[in-house]
């Protein structure tokens, strides 16, 4: 996933104070070097609010906080007890508002969350749901509170980052649909290209989809609603340049390509049959190769092709 940059200031007190930030019972220390953080008190909190100039375009997925932090008085191994936490408040033009907590607590010792010296790092997704395309967000509260932490919370550097990337409806040209889902959630991406009505073999390539980061492919369906029939129907995938040059067919073998049986309605092949890792900078679309015969080619193709992340 593409994020951008930091949407908090003042995030890692480099001001070496606590300006832009709201505060009660925080303080700045200095660390090593001529560095410093946020020093909050047994019960304290601290504050900011994210205007819509900052946050720029509105994202269509989530945003990524990430939090640095040391429990003053370490917790015991399995103290699941959260008094210190980031809350994350996204306010929406429509009035309603989405509400995310981070805890700050030792919890599970994973890669890449110890920083060493009692320093551990949190991450959180925040998802955006919009009521409608008209909704905006309004604002962004970012607020990090303590309550009866014995000895407080030092906090290193909060960060809130946008996700850039996008997810694309339908696109509609001539009698081919495409569209791509499950970018951003937990689902592996699909790419699903639709050709409406009779089918043709000398017909253009389908619209190309961008592929949104480097993933790695499963399977790839085809059916139709109307078999064909005298011929097979045999579909190529092709990835290119995000400007359409240097395109080529990831099947070393074109025995391979999803192929529909004549009088048939249904075909599949899996990734031992092609090359199944593609790059975020590639765009992918179908080209159709044969079709049934003048009469009945077949009609209404469908080809979905189901990614994963790598």
């Amino acid at each position: 996933m593409s994020y951008g940059d930091n949407l908090i200031t003042n995030p890692s007190a480099e001001t070496g104070d606590t300006s832009n930030w709201t505060i009660s019972n925080v303080t700045v220390q200095e660390g090593v070097g001529e560095t410093h953080y946020f020093l909050l008190d047994n019960t304290a909190y601290m504050y900011q609010t994210i205007s819509p100039e900052t946050i720029g375009d509105k994202p269509d997925i989530d945003f990524k906080v990430t939090i640095d932090f040391k429990l003053v008085t370490a917790q015991e191994l399995y103290d699941s007890d959260v008094k210190g936490w980031v809350t994350i408040e996204i306010s929406y033009s429509d009035g309603t508002k989405g509400e995310f907590r981070v805890p700050c607590v030792l919890g599970i010792n994973i890669e890449g969350r110890d920083l060493g010296s009692g320093w551990l790092r949190t991450e959180a997704i925040c998802k955006v749901v919009y009521a409608s395309d008209n909704v905006d967000i309004d604002s962004i509260l970012v607020r990090i509170e303590t309550s009866s932490l014995t000895n407080g919370l030092e906090v290193d550097q909060i960060k809130i980052e946008k996700n850039l990337e996008t997810i694309i409806g339908e696109l509609v040209e001539d009698n081919m649909v495409a569209s791509r889902s499950g970018v951003g959630s937990a689902e592996p991406p699909i790419f699903v290209f639709k050709i409406q009505g009779y089918l043709a073999e000398d017909s253009k390539p389908c619209v190309p989809l961008p592929i949104p980061y480097n993933i790695g492919v499963g399977r790839i369906y085809i059916y139709v609603d109307e078999a064909p029939i005298g011929n097979d129907i045999i579909v190529d995938i092709i990835l290119a340049d995000e400007n359409g040059e240097n395109s080529e067919s990831i099947f070393d073998n074109p025995i391979y390509r999803p192929t529909i049986d004549n009088g048939e309605h249904y075909g599949q092949v899996t990734n031992a049959h092609f090359d199944y890792q593609w790059a975020q900078d590639k765009v992918v679309y179908p080209s159709i190769i044969q079709v049934g015969d003048e009469e009945t080619p077949g009609a209404e193709l469908c080809i979905e092709i189901r990614g994963s992340r790598t």
